[in-house]
Parts: structure tokens; sequence; C-alpha cells
């Protein structure tokens, strides 16, 4: 898990990217009405996403000091970022071309919160799994001197 620091950027920049392309159009036959729904349920979903990791990084657990390394400001930013994007492609009567952008950097934002949220949470799983093996070891060898409650 240390080693994947570096996934939430790359996977956030390569989404980014991929989502300007792939972006829906939006023009005088497709209006900005039909992307309310996919701002609406993004803001949504990051603004919940933020206010959980905020939770967890403000009240660590002994245990969860491998998810903590990937809870840092940059997941925060890119949360806050995508929110704000989301929020403003909610508006239909913005200029027809920022529509594209603002797509892409809600899936930037959302993609980087995401992928950090899946890789602390994963490195809590795996601390806990990794106690609760050295906690039954001690137990089986007898060991009874360090245990925790």
């Amino acid at each position: 898990m240390r080693r994947l620091t570096w996934l939430p950027p790359i996977l956030a920049c390569l989404g980014t990217v991929a989502a300007f392309f792939l972006a829906p159009t939006v023009d005088a036959t497709q209006t900005a009405d039909r992307l309310l729904p996919f701002f609406g349920a993004a803001a949504a979903v990051m603004v919940a996403l933020f206010v959980g990791l905020g939770q967890i990084q403000r009240s660590p657990s002994p245990r969860s000091g491998r998810a903590l390394r990937f809870l840092h400001a940059p997941t925060f930013a890119s949360l806050l970022v995508g929110t704000v994007a989301a929020i403003f492609g909610a508006i239909p009567s913005l200029p027809d071309w920022t529509y594209r952008y603002l797509f892409a950097i809600t899936i930037g934002g959302a993609l980087y919160g995401l992928v950090s949220a899946f890789l602390a949470f994963s490195a809590t799983i795996a601390g806990q799994i990794s106690a609760a093996k050295a906690q039954r070891a001690r137990t089986i060898r007898g060991d009874r001197s360090s245990d925790e409650v």
C-alpha cells in the first residue's frame, strides 16, 4: 500500500483528460439542462466524501496510521475543486463551452477523492487484519502480557 500514494493524482489527471475529450456536447439542440442530474449527484457525492474523510482525518484511531497517508491536503483540495465545478455545472445559463471544462474538472476531483478513499479504507482493513493475526499468534503462543482490549 505504501507505494500506491502516487495512484490518486495520476488517475485523476488521466480521468480529467479523458472526461474532457468524452464530455457531452452542449449547444442549441442539446441544452445544459440534461447535465443537471450528473452535476447535482456528483456534488452530493463529493460533499459526503469530503465530510466522511474529514472525520477520519480528525479522529484517527491507533490503527489508522496507514490510512492517513492517503488523506492529505491534495485529496481535500481536489474534492473541493470538483465540488465547486459541479455546483457551477448545475447552472444552466453558463456559456455552452464551459460545460466541457466543468465536466472534466468534476470527474477529476471525484476520481482523486474516490481513489484516495478506497486506498485509505483498504489500508485500514489491511492494518486491522495484520493486528488480528498478531493478536491470534500471541494468543496461540500463550503470551497474554501484551493483550490489547
